[in-house]
């Protein structure tokens, strides 16, 4: 009976390529994880507020009805004794129905709101919630554009996932690269007849590349996919810079228009209907 003991010593340091390969892979799942994380808050922020926004809409919406319905109620009286016209009357009753259309839909969306909701939490859809509250005012630090770009190179998950493949695509390249050399295996044999120990054997096993053509094209093709990560790393960069752009812009309207209802439609609204 024989019991070998094999060990191989590589040309070169194919050992640390390898284990740089696979640290370059576990942090791309590392970003790769960050990413979905950052990804599901920002779903749940949003059906959050959407979630919000129905419920205060509901509630405006109910009490504008209730308006209506006084409104309808005097129209009605006041026609009734010939003070104003029948059209009047129907116009206050048209405004009632379709009050009532309006707190339909914005039940439905309430219900949807809810459920996108409860699915990010990996919940029953009709699971009941709470009252949404108010979200939370944004920081004006928050809304520093140079800040926010700066923010985007430097710590967005999905370009991190993209530097980690460039980090393992070139660290693969390397290790193609090393297999031009050859490797070495020893191996120590013993050999055991009965219940003793008689003899030893020693091998030496020298594995030589020959197939240079073949060494060559999996070089160009480790290269090729080191370039092609990195080209998605610069596209990604570029439609993050996009995106930031856009709603950047578009959250800056937003604003402007909550400070103009806010300040100046809101009160003189109030002072319309005093």
């Amino acid at each position: 009976t024989r019991y070998a003991l094999k060990q191989m010593f590589p040309l070169g340091d194919k050992r640390g390529l390898r284990r740089g390969v696979a640290e370059a892979e576990l942090s791309a799942a590392e970003a790769r994880r960050s990413a979905t994380l950052a990804e599901l808050r920002m779903k749940a922020k949003t059906a959050y507020s959407q979630y919000w926004y129905a419920t205060q809409a509901h509630r405006i919406t109910e009490g504008v009805r209730g308006l209506m319905v006084d409104l309808e109620q005097i129209a009605r009286a006041r026609y009734g004794t010939g003070l104003v016209p029948q059209q009047d009357v129907i116009k206050a009753q048209t405004e009632v129905t379709a009050m009532r259309t309006e707190l339909l839909m914005q039940a439905s969306e309430r219900r949807q709101a809810a459920a996108r909701l409860n699915g990010v939490l990996a919940r029953p859809a009709d699971a009941p919630l709470a009252e949404a509250e108010a979200p939370r005012e944004i920081p004006a630090r928050a809304l520093d554009f140079a800040a926010l770009t700066k923010a985007v190179g430097e710590r967005n998950p999905q370009l991190a996932t993209r530097a980690a493949q460039i980090t393992s695509a070139a660290r693969n390249a390397e290790l193609v690269r090393a297999n031009r050399w050859p490797d070495l295996t020893f191996a120590v044999a013993g050999i055991q007849r009965g219940t003793r120990l008689t003899d030893y054997e020693l091998m030496v096993e020298v594995n030589i590349p020959w197939q240079r053509d073949v060494l060559r094209a999996n070089e160009s093709e480790a290269l090729a996919m080191m370039s092609a990560a990195e080209a998605r790393r610069d596209a990604a960069a570029v439609q993050l810079q996009s995106e930031l752009g856009q709603n950047w812009a578009a959250l800056d309207v937003l604003r402007e228009q909550a400070s103009i209802l806010r300040d100046t439609l809101l009160p003189q609204s109030q002072l319309t209907f005093d």
